[in-house]
């Protein structure tokens, strides 16, 4: 793992700016992936559920070992629905990896592409050679109608609701827009 270093103002931008330049033109690729089914046991908890994804993993490649991380990126929707507000600590003590840098990356209904993109950044900014993302939702742990409400709240409900805009709308306009493209009347 390379060094952390500090701006070095001798230095004219354009000059740490090719510096970055060089480090971000490394190449980087996804190795594995697992995911669980949809119809997972409700009692099964984000660390079961994302131990298995690691067995899973371990089978697509078999020398894969969680020592292997370097850093590890964690998502889920919000924490809403798990009732718990820094689950990621806890998934992360039952994985045995107290100690290895971690960060949760929560975008609304783009969570899981931006905790993509953050493994990426790490390991195309040369940080790390090995990042671990896992994510999990857990909106069945809560009736459709507060989690209907929980969705809600990821949209700027200062200034959309008085809008208009609300989900049901949003939903709408998608709608319309795919039976438009289709050819659909009904």
């Amino acid at each position: 793992m390379q060094e952390i270093r500090e701006f070095d103002s001798s230095l004219s931008l354009r000059e740490e700016k090719k510096g970055l330049d060089e480090k971000m033109s490394r190449k980087v690729c996804i190795a594995g992936g697992a995911v669980t089914p949809f119809d997972y046991p409700m009692h099964i908890t984000p660390e079961g559920m994302i131990a298995n994804c690691i067995v899973e993993t371990q089978h697509d490649v078999p020398d894969f070992s969680l020592r292997d991380l370097e850093f590890m990126v964690y998502s889920h929707f919000s924490v809403h629905f798990g009732k718990q507000l820094c689950p990621e600590w806890i998934v992360h003590d039952h994985l045995g990896l107290v100690g290895l840098p971690h960060v949760r990356i929560e975008n609304g209904g783009n969570t899981g592409g931006s905790a993509l993109y953050g493994a990426f950044l790490a390991v195309k900014s040369g940080l790390f050679d090995v990042v671990g993302v896992a994510g999990w939702e857990t909106m069945d742990n809560v009736t459709q109608s507060q989690g209907s409400e929980f969705i809600a709240l990821a949209s700027d409900t200062r200034y959309e609701a008085l809008a208009g805009g609300i989900y049901p709308i949003y939903y709408a306009a998608m709608a319309y827009k795919f039976m438009k493209e289709n050819g659909l009347t009904e």
